[in-house]
């Protein structure tokens, strides 16, 4: 039961934010929404090494056109390879999560620039301080962060809340302690 929660999670953030599926039309717009793990730069991969899979990630994210995507395991290398790659059509919000700044992994989100507008956003950290860059839930090894931007549409301006989160492995009470990631009723 609990590898089915972590599983679904970032289906769940997606879900309480108003988005009920990969796309939801809202009005006569659909909004495409797309998960996107791409795995951290490991010296130790070999073939697929991150310099082998730089432009099929990059690839991959222009030819499903999605309006916003949701990237996990991005490394400060990665994402200025991506920022080189894709940033004339999508922008980004995202800090590493050990610092708030550039250290460690990514939970990027990145939206198409011709059809939102960033008007605010944010991170918080799943601990009981998630204020505190880098703070850490009781029961986790490692950070865990959600990223968050609101946008709303040019065309519409109908507010559409964003979350990308990196689910956890562990630390039930991490994901406990924090409020926005309770299941909503």
């Amino acid at each position: 039961m609990k590898k089915l929660f972590l599983m679904l999670l970032p289906l769940l953030a997606i879900a309480c934010s108003g988005n009920e599926g990969k796309e939801q039309t809202t009005g006569n717009q659909e909004l495409k929404v797309m998960s996107f793990n791409i795995r951290y730069d490991n010296p130790g991969d070999s073939l697929n090494n991150w310099k082998f899979r730089a432009d099929r990630v990059a690839d991959a994210i222009l030819f499903y056109n999605a309006d916003v995507v949701g990237t996990q395991e991005v490394l400060s290398n990665q994402l200025a390879d991506l920022k080189e790659r894709i940033s004339d059509r999508y922008g980004m919000v995202g800090v590493g999560r050990e610092d708030g700044k550039e250290q460690g992994e990514y939970a990027a989100l990145w939206y198409k620039k011709d059809r939102f507008e960033l008007c605010d956003s944010g991170n918080f950290w799943l601990s009981q301080t998630p204020e505190v860059a880098g703070s850490m839930g009781r029961s986790l090894r490692t950070h865990r962060i959600l990223g968050r931007a609101p946008r709303q549409g040019i065309r519409k301006r109908t507010p559409c809340p964003q979350h990308s989160p990196r689910p956890c492995r562990a630390g039930g009470s991490s994901r406990r302690d924090h409020p926005d990631t309770r299941p909503r009723p």
